[in-house]
């Protein structure tokens, strides 16, 4: 599967005078942002794919925007292709797999501490969680070039009992996970970091597997408590 991410979203015109007003009032910005969950806003106002994806080929046959499932990541809005496997690759070389043209909106980003531009991109089984991993194992396709990429796989077979007994989750005795069909390392350590931050912060944040109970953070909370708890 493969996984693209943009950055940032922001209004090329000046905020309107109400917003400001809003901005210039700290009671009234925390009030703001309390009342809308970090997931919420990500999705109205973080990349969308209608406007990002602009051709895409699979094997030399069309694609589009129905191909790709939104999910969320430390990014914000991502979007996996492929995301049950069901397209096989036959060989190898350019044009015999995913070919993708990307507008990334280059004047809509809001540029805090990253000052990077493009996407990025992650490859990974579906039974492999995106939600972190884009993070660490992604890469950066720069705008206006063009990006070839290469893979190879590579099959880790864990030992027998009794070293997969516990897994990570040394303390419920169990390898098992609540959220995830397969184990991994990545996909259990997303579980541990999800249930702790709703035990320390009440929620968790938009990216994070969750029950039918939990609450997804509002912003104050992502960069009060859940940027600490990381």
């Amino acid at each position: 599967a493969t996984q693209g991410g943009g950055g940032g979203a922001g209004a090329q015109s000046g905020p309107s005078a109400e917003l400001l007003a809003v901005l210039q009032n700290e009671t009234a910005l925390e009030a703001l942002l309390e009342s809308v969950t970090v997931g919420e806003y990500t999705l109205q106002n973080g990349v969308q794919i209608e406007r990002m994806l602009v051709s895409c080929t699979f094997r030399g046959a069309e694609c589009n925007v129905s191909d790709f499932q939104h999910v969320f990541t430390t990014y914000g809005n991502c979007y996996t292709f492929n995301p049950d496997e069901s397209r096989q690759v036959s060989q190898a070389g350019q044009g015999h797999g995913l070919e993708v043209i990307l507008n990334i909106e280059e004047s809509e980003y809001i540029h805090g501490v990253d000052q990077s531009v493009g996407a990025r991109v992650l490859l990974h089984s579906s039974a492999e969680s995106p939600h972190t991993t884009v993070d660490s194992l992604g890469f950066a396709a720069a705008p206006g070039e063009t990006t070839l990429v290469g893979i190879s796989r590579k099959l880790v077979t864990t030992l027998g009992s009794p070293y997969n007994e516990k897994g990570c989750r040394e303390s419920t005795g169990s390898g098992k996970l609540k959220h995830f069909d397969q184990y991994t390392l990545s996909n259990c350590a997303l579980e541990c970091f999800a249930e702790l931050s709703e035990s320390i912060c009440g929620c968790r944040a938009p990216y994070m597997p969750s029950d039918s109970n939990s609450t997804v953070c509002n912003p104050i909370q992502m960069f009060r408590c859940i940027d600490e708890v990381k």
